[in-house]
């Protein structure tokens, strides 16, 4: 079914929480794109963070609102097929931002190589220790499609890199500061110290600090991920190490510039995937500052690099 388009485009956006300070940058760079390029859009937001019925819900909302297209932040890779395909048979266009389904029936992916962020973050941190000792790993969301490749690339890059460097201790937090802090307070009567914590997102690395302070410890050098506000200080204050520019500030700017462009008659690129950089002391200075005040990486930068188009 083929929909008629307004002459000013309204984009229904539909992320994963309200919590994590990354969907805040991913929200605040779509309303950003928005104004620039006269959209109007409508945000759609779990209450519960990453509650999957809660999101089919939204979805099944937001098509009933009609929108011109609808940009996804999914939160599981296979269980939202029903709502998927109200949407397509709306004829509505989508993108993904962050993950993917499995199939993707998104005109374009805006997201980050989750495999390669985690082997960064791991070599980071190994590297960081001399090569030599012991680390804990925490990792995200079940149901989260970024979560199992980061931590297959944790474990992969310390088994084949760094053979001296053990992992005694792996949990997950569900890419929550809360989740995060229950799950280290729990173990850490019986963690014996560590030399070094891999932590899949910067929100946890908070958790993490949290369940240290009450105990009287001090934490062991981090490696997070997504240099959101809080990590940046974290990294200010010696905390962590380095965090991975999982940046969702850009990937909600790209995916909303890209749903106009493709409004407009514009072919998209099928992936959009931003580089897996490392943010420390040595060049922190562009990110420290609050979102707001953020730039992100322009279309023209981030797609002549793109050869496979819709």
């Amino acid at each position: 079914m083929q929909k008629t388009q307004r002459i000013t485009p309204q984009l229904a956006v539909i992320t994963k929480n309200r919590t994590n300070p990354a969907y805040i940058g991913a929200r605040l760079g779509v309303d950003r794109i928005c104004v620039e390029l006269g959209a109007n859009v409508t945000h759609y937001v779990p209450e519960t963070p990453d509650d999957i019925d809660e999101q089919i819900a939204l979805i099944h909302q937001a098509v009933a609102s009609a929108p011109d297209a609808i940009v996804l932040a999914p939160t599981h890779a296979t269980r939202l097929q029903p709502a998927l395909d109200a949407i397509l048979n709306a004829g509505i266009p989508m993108l993904y931002i962050v993950s993917e389904t499995d199939p993707s029936p998104a005109h374009c992916f805006v997201g980050s190589d989750n495999y390669l962020l985690g082997r960064a973050m791991a070599d980071r941190m190994a590297s960081h220790i001399g090569g030599r000792g012991t680390v804990a790993l925490m990792d995200g969301h079940i149901n989260a499609v970024t979560s199992l490749p980061r931590a297959k690339g944790f474990r992969d890059a310390l088994a084949e890199n760094w053979p001296d460097v053990k992992i005694v201790f792996e949990t997950r937090g569900d890419y929550q500061r809360d989740a995060a802090h229950a799950a280290f307070a729990a173990a850490l009567p019986t963690l014996p110290d560590i030399d070094g914590l891999i932590i899949a997102n910067d929100f946890m690395a908070l958790g993490v600090m949290d369940a240290y302070r009450e105990v009287g410890r001090a934490a062991p050098p981090m490696v997070g991920a997504n240099v959101t506000p809080e990590g940046v200080e974290l990294i200010k204050q010696g905390h962590m190490i380095a965090s991975a520019a999982f940046d969702a500030l850009a990937m909600g700017t790209l995916a909303a510039e890209g749903a106009i462009r493709l409004l407009q008659g514009e072919k998209l690129p099928k992936r959009i995937d931003l580089p897996a950089q490392l943010v420390d002391q040595s060049n922190l200075a562009e990110w420290d500052r609050p979102y707001t005040e953020r730039t992100s990486i322009s279309w023209a930068d981030a797609v002549p690099h793109i050869v496979t188009f819709e």
